[in-house]
């Protein structure tokens, strides 16, 4: 039957929850936590453009009924708040109680999307035939990739601009 492109999604939601869980289970050193905050947002950015630009196709290929319009929009406002809450995080102190509340609040937030995701699937299933479901986790990974490779270089930019300075 080969993957499905839910099953893609769910192993980001999963991914992208456990960094989180680290970041708010752990005293790590500032430079540790920086780190891992750096991966969240490469994993979430990655995540958010790999599926939008799958939705986006499936929408123009299938031209599927209102109700599966309507659930791509949802997620997609729900992506762009996550965004948006990475940015308020960001501009907190590493450490510091609102910078633990605001992560709390992000993760509260992506499970409560990961949760809504999960009835995606029957939704597909009645709308979307199982070729194009493996074609669309195809399109995914290929996305997700695409956008993780042109996130990485920032990543070891930083880095290296870090290990120059100290």
């Amino acid at each position: 039957m080969g993957i499905d492109v839910c099953a893609l999604v769910r192993r980001d939601h999963d991914e992208l929850d456990r960094t989180l869980r680290t970041l708010l289970e752990t005293s790590r050193a500032s430079a540790e936590q920086r780190e891992l905050l750096d991966a969240f947002r490469i994993g979430l950015v990655a995540h958010v453009a790999a599926e939008a630009a799958v939705l986006g196709t499936l929408l123009v290929r299938t031209q599927p009924p209102l109700l599966l319009r309507l659930i791509v929009k949802q997620l997609d406002d729900e992506h762009r708040a996550q965004l948006a809450a990475l940015d308020a995080i960001e501009a907190e102190s590493i450490g510091s109680a609102a910078w633990s509340e605001r992560l709390l609040e992000l993760r509260i937030s992506l499970l409560e999307h990961a949760s809504r995701e999960d009835y995606f699937p029957s939704t597909l299933h009645d709308h979307v035939v199982s070729g194009e479901r493996r074609r669309l986790a195809g399109e995914y990974a290929t996305e997700r990739l695409r956008a993780i490779s042109s996130l990485a270089p920032l990543a070891i930019a930083r880095e290296a601009a870090v290990v120059s300075y100290n």
